[in-house]
């Protein structure tokens, strides 16, 4: 409930991420590192006090919203190794999750073409959620 709290949890057989921004937004998105794949978030709930998921492998830093936001040794050491010159953070976030927290129940999903929520659970469903 708090900003910086997350709960690890599934959808389906994909682990992700749900977290509650510095914005108090709600955010999820896969719990997979975009570089290597690696597990980022191993607690199953907590808080993260700076903002910051860190991949244990490599160590590169997520914030809440799934965006990448540091690599370590980007450009290299003493000249050597590093990412390319073209890398662009913004193409190397996590996978988001759409969610939308509707009456205290967060719904999620992958697709982009998901109606409204409303629309999706029909007009009975929706009402006993209000009601709820």
């Amino acid at each position: 409930p708090e900003k910086g709290s997350f709960k690890s949890t599934y959808i389906g057989d994909t682990p992700v991420v749900v977290t509650r921004g510095q914005d108090d937004e709600i955010y999820a998105w896969v719990n997979r590192c975009a570089h290597r794949g690696a597990e980022i978030c191993r607690e199953r709930h907590g808080k993260s006090e700076d903002g910051a998921y860190t991949c244990v492998y490599h160590q590169w830093a997520y914030d809440a919203k799934g965006d990448l936001h540091g690599v370590p040794f980007q450009r290299g050491l003493a000249g050597k190794g590093g990412m390319p010159k073209d890398f662009d953070k913004k193409k190397h976030g996590l996978r988001k999750v759409r969610v939308v927290n509707y009456h205290g129940a967060i719904f999620g999903t992958f697709s982009d073409d998901t109606p409204d929520i409303e629309e999706y659970m029909g007009d009975d469903v929706s009402y006993h959620m209000r009601r709820l």
